[in-house]
């Protein structure tokens, strides 16, 4: 039987220097929680806030090197490899968060928040009376446990993909 760490996973590499090429991981449950710690302004964006790479980095310049770290092997919580990842040129560290969310949500962040909450989308709207009697044109909707979840069970298919170029950079759920 295979044992969990003999499981490589989904990687992606990403060329930061001629020649040198940084493996990522993607996001673990404790890497997510120990960067909405240190920096409690992103959860605004797991809430659904967009949030450009250029705002992060005026928010807390720390931010984007601890994220693209926590991402690496070895890498969370690592001082010495977030600042050389807070070093590296916006372009650069802007396609390492392109690998991040390729290997972080490979089905996407809205799938995987929905998965998460448990929230499904609404089916279109009938556009007859009588398609509207079927029995599956009832809607599905977010739990009402209280909590403070994004609805997303619409997702905005017109903002702009996040990292699609530098000016508008969104760290948003459409998309991701």
């Amino acid at each position: 039987m295979v044992g969990i760490v003999d499981i490589a996973g989904l990687r992606e590499r990403v060329e930061i220097a001629p020649g040198k090429e940084v493996e990522f991981i993607g996001w673990s449950a404790r890497a997510v929680a120990s960067l909405l710690r240190r920096f409690p302004f992103l959860q605004e964006v797991i809430q659904g806030k967009s949030m450009t790479l250029v705002k992060m980095i005026e928010v807390d310049p720390a931010a984007a090197g601890a994220a693209l770290a926590a991402a690496v092997k070895g890498g969370l919580e690592n001082t010495e490899m977030e600042e050389a990842f807070s070093d590296l040129p916006l372009q650069t560290q802007l396609d390492c968060f392109k690998a991040i969310q390729k290997v972080s949500f490979p089905k996407g962040l809205v799938p995987f928040l929905m998965d998460l909450y448990g929230i499904r989308p609404r089916p279109p709207e009938a556009s007859s009376p009588e398609e509207q009697n079927t029995p599956n044109s009832s809607s599905a909707s977010a739990p009402t446990n209280g909590s403070s979840v994004p609805d997303i069970s619409t997702p905005d298919t017109t903002s702009p993909k996040p990292f699609s170029d530098l000016a508008d950079t969104s760290i948003q759920p459409s998309g991701i």
